[in-house]
């Protein structure tokens, strides 16, 4: 692939594409399949008194942070939880996002189609599924 140079003023420099995947993403929808049910909701989510939201931020090394928050109407407190993720590109538009939490690693098997990111999971020893997409923001 060639980077392209650009000159500036007399000076040549290099051009390089960061990688489209890098940014902030938000959880714009999540459907979970078990047991032969579905079960499909937006985000961010409003249930009785609390919202809930998922963002995630991938730097330019393709390493990043997966974060669930909440917030309430009721005085309580806000909850936000995080774990660090790797992201690893398989191919142009393809990609394994993974996390390790309590000892049990996860991945999701991404799509990128600007400006969203549609994710599956599929564990095979609880024949449980489910997909996310994220909207870039």
């Amino acid at each position: 692939m060639k980077i392209p140079h650009i000159t500036i003023l007399g000076m040549t420099t290099t051009a390089a594409c960061a990688d489209p995947i890098i940014g902030e993403w938000s959880l714009a929808s999540f459907c979970l399949n078990g047991e032969g049910e579905e079960y499909c909701t937006s985000f961010p989510m409003t249930e009785y008194d609390s919202t809930t939201s998922i963002t995630m931020i991938i730097e330019d090394d393709l390493s990043g942070e997966l974060t669930q928050s909440a917030s309430y109407t009721d005085g309580t407190e806000p909850y936000s939880y995080s774990v660090d993720i790797s992201v690893e590109k398989e191919s142009a538009n393809q990609y394994e996002i993974s996390w390790s939490d309590s000892g049990t690693t996860s991945q999701l098997d991404c799509n990128l189609r600007l400006p969203q990111l549609e994710c599956a999971f599929d564990d095979p020893s609880s024949s449980v599924s489910g997909a996310y997409t994220f909207n870039k923001q």
